[in-house]
């Protein structure tokens, strides 16, 4: 069944059983008026479907994209043909004979008011017309210059040329089209899925592109280190390049020196870009052990310190009893301090503050917990 199909089943359904309802009298026409939304969205949603193969023939764009998330949020069908219905919509919209016209034919989208309360319960019930051809739209679509939905039709035009036009093949562009999509109406909830997918195509077509090509990038200035070759582990060509200037924003990869002293959570997102690129795990260590040294001569607040480092002492407590009765003194110290006077906040701060030191000195400087972590990230 193709996803058009599985759609207005889906919704032809949830129809119908609204309509069932009434008429076994089992929901009450007030419940109904409150349920008018959710109803206009399912309808609304139902007739583009049906009309989705022949709108591009009428020269009509839809906009109404809010409809179509909130309804592709509920329905039972897979990340892959949500994405695979919402480019169908997109490429249709940008083949429309008015998409580029000074004036534009767009199917108006239904609005909420006290009339539509009415006409909705009346398609629902079948007591006025729930006709799903043509005059649907026709009876919907009005003609709006293109300077007041400019903003729209240049997002589908972006959506278009990176998602459909072409295969994904960097995720910069996953990034790109995931705001774009947000600026046409769809919710965040639906995006998580959406970006999911765009990223396993990105993936395919990235192993894809790397069978093809048997090539070398060119060496990059890293100390002790040959060519760099592509592999299901590196990232090539202009990703590449990208993530050694990323990288040398915070570390010299020709001299091996730290350039600023950055947070734990900076060291995983650089570790995992070192892991791309395919770095050396001693360079990774030398980068890790610098940074932790840097932190440590830096003044910080033990409060947000010991929240930044309490998952890597837990790490590293698992095997340790004394660095394990440290965090459980910090943790009912901090009990103490979130209860205490002004008087006694800065004893507790101070204790907590010694204490940690004590439980990072414990700490092996073996770098095990960032590529852990940033190698389940990598995979996740």
């Amino acid at each position: 069944m193709k996803v058009r199909e599985k759609i207005a089943y889906w919704l032809d359904r949830c129809l119908e059983g609204y309509k069932i309802r009434v008429i076994m009298g089992t929901i009450e026409q007030e419940e109904l008026y409150a349920a008018y939304s959710t109803v206009i969205d399912y309808k609304e949603v139902y007739n583009l479907v049906l009309a989705q193969a022949r709108w591009v023939d009428y020269g009509k764009v839809y906009i109404g994209f809010d409809r179509v998330s909130r309804v592709l949020e509920v329905i039972p069908i897979t990340e892959q043909e949500k994405l695979e219905f919402i480019r169908d919509i997109i490429s249709k919209d940008v083949q429309s004979t008015s998409f580029k016209e000074p004036v534009v034919d767009i199917f108006q989208p239904l609005e909420g008011d006290a009339y539509l309360k009415d006409m909705v319960l009346g398609l629902v019930t079948g007591d006025k017309d729930s006709d799903n051809d043509q005059d649907y739209f026709d009876r919907k679509m009005i003609k709006v210059p293109r300077y007041q939905i400019a903003d729209k039709l240049e997002v589908l035009t972006e959506l278009n040329e990176l998602i459909i036009a072409k295969p994904i093949d960097n995720d910069e562009d996953v990034k790109k089209a995931i705001r774009a999509l947000k600026k046409l109406g769809f919710s965040d909830k639906l995006l998580v899925g959406i970006r999911r997918e765009l990223i396993k195509e990105f993936g395919k077509n990235r192993a894809t592109e790397q069978k093809v090509k048997k090539t070398e990038v060119a060496k990059p200035k890293i100390r002790g280190l040959g060519p760099v070759k592509k592999s299901s582990s590196t990232i090539i060509s202009r990703e590449y390049r990208l993530t050694i200037r990323k990288i040398e924003e915070y570390f010299d990869l020709e001299k091996l020196v730290l350039k600023k002293s950055i947070s734990l959570t900076e060291v995983i997102n650089v570790v995992i870009m070192m892991r791309n690129i395919g770095l050396t795990k001693d360079i990774i260590r030398k980068f890790i052990l610098q940074a932790e040294i840097a932190r440590g001569r830096d003044k910080v607040n033990p409060l947000a310190l010991y929240t930044e480092v309490y998952e890597k002492l837990c790490y590293y407590g698992q095997d340790d009893e004394e660095l394990q009765r440290y965090i459980a003194e910090i943790n009912d110290y901090f009990k103490e301090i979130f209860i205490a006077s002004d008087e006694d906040y800065a004893f507790w701060k101070d204790t907590i503050d010694e204490t940690l030191n004590y439980a990072l000195k414990l700490v092996p400087k073996t770098g095990k917990y960032e590529l852990e972590k940033a190698e389940n990230k990598r995979n996740s």
